[in-house]
């Protein structure tokens, strides 16, 4: 399925899953979603995107609940999960508390999307989102389509919605798509998408995705 810049109406989603793009301890000593300056030895993040993102879909769409993701396989030890991090940030973008479904389970994107199956079933949802950046929606839906599901799912880049209420953000994101670490990211997620199609892929061990500045 190709990305979807907007759903149709018509198509109401039911759920939006954030998917997590890593947490880092601030100097302020709280947790927060990674910016495009942290990166893993893959590249960059940009997580917090992804919340804003998940924050203007909710808006846009106030019926779907907002499903925040991941426990934090490479955050072990780590005093809270990615899932609550993001909770929190979706809370002060002004999502009410009762909208929002916290899965702390998955450690990868592929038991993330493992676990948005799981949850589906379970409140019998039928149309979900999934949101996450530019660079991981192929990876994303290529991992979706490894799996045995009749749920109807949309991809969307957490730029493009960002962009779509804030213009002024193209020329942001055009800077950081020239950056040495996202042209390493866009690499990396090219192998994934390799290895996915010859039936090798594998998740990268923890100590790689440990969140670090790029």
């Amino acid at each position: 399925m190709e990305q979807d810049k907007k759903i149709n109406k018509m198509m109401y989603p039911e759920a939006i899953f954030v998917i997590t793009g890593g947490t880092v301890l601030s100097e302020d000593g709280v947790y927060h979603s990674t910016s495009y300056s942290d990166g893993d030895a893959f590249g960059t993040l940009g997580g917090y995107v992804r919340v804003e993102a998940g924050a203007i879909l909710a808006s846009e769409y106030p019926k779907a609940k907002l499903v925040t993701t991941g426990r934090g396989g490479a955050g072990k030890g780590k005093p809270v999960t990615h899932a609550a991090v993001m909770e929190r940030e979706l809370l002060e973008l002004g999502v009410k508390p009762e909208r929002i479904v916290c899965e702390e389970i998955s450690t990868t994107t592929m038991s993330g999307l493992a676990q948005a199956f799981v949850l589906a079933q379970k409140h019998h949802w039928k149309s979900i989102i999934f949101v996450t950046n530019e660079f991981h929606l192929p990876r994303v839906q290529a991992m979706w389509n490894t799996l045995d599901t009749s749920i109807e799912a949309h991809f969307i880049s957490a730029e493009d919605v960002i962009v779509r209420v804030r213009p002024e953000f193209s020329k942001t994101f055009e800077d950081i798509k020239a950056t040495s670490a996202y042209k390493k990211r866009l690499e990396s997620e090219a192998r994934g998408i390799e290895a996915l199609r010859l039936g090798t892929y594998h998740a990268a061990p923890p100590e790689d995705k440990k969140e670090r500045l790029v």
